[in-house]
């Protein structure tokens, strides 16, 4: 039962230092430590009784998990784990091997997305409901900016016919590709521009 709580908070431990900070809860912390002892302790208790099996199985249908999972993920993750304490209750060895090899797998997407975002590219695609932090800009210009039309990190652009200005609205996963595009904005003529547009924007109508 120690062996199943501990890799259950391993594996919160590992998720939580790649970023993913949806896990870094109370609830999710004690959800990823009991979850695998319950199921542990319950193949346990029904293992090589047909007639107790059968009576567990009337009583668990009973209970209702009515909270909202926010991603696919985050239900394989409880899946993971409710398998984590059937396989440390039926074969130990193959629960050991199952806890490490979650592990493995999380550290090296994050080494993956890493070396991807090193090399200039994102391996994924950013989204407002994973659960992860992000990183959200809004930037008004007078004109449309070259660099930001082509920016991967770019979910919408809003053009105003009228005066011609435009509106960009980024994303990003990770603080460091934030930087990078204002590194960008911080360009003279690109705040001049940027200057101007909030000054008319501020200014009462005639």
């Amino acid at each position: 039962m120690a062996c199943a709580g501990f890799i259950g908070l391993m594996i919160r431990l590992a998720l939580g230092s790649v970023g993913q900070r949806w896990v870094a809860t109370y609830h999710h912390t004690m959800a990823y430590i009991l979850l695998p002892v319950t199921a542990f302790a319950i193949t346990w208790v029904i293992a090589g009784n047909i007639a107790l099996s059968l009576g567990m199985i009337g009583a668990l249908s009973i209970v209702r998990f009515r909270n909202p999972v926010r991603n696919p993920f985050e239900l394989v993750v409880y899946f993971v784990l409710v398998t984590v304490g059937v396989a440390m209750s039926a074969e130990p060895a193959l629960g050991l091997v199952l806890g490490v090899f979650v592990v493995l797998v999380v550290y090296g997407v994050a080494v993956y997305e890493r070396l991807a975002r090193s090399r200039g590219r994102s391996a994924f695609v950013p989204s407002f409901t994973e659960g992860s932090a992000g990183h959200s800009v809004v930037v008004r210009a007078g004109h449309r900016l070259e660099d930001l039309d082509h920016s991967e990190f770019m979910v919408q652009r809003l053009d105003d016919l009228d005066s011609e200005e435009c509106s960009y609205i980024l994303n990003f996963r990770v603080r460091e590709d934030l930087d990078t595009v204002l590194a960008i904005l911080e360009v003279p003529e690109i705040r001049t521009e940027l200057r101007s547009v909030e000054t008319r924007i501020g200014q009462p109508p005639s």
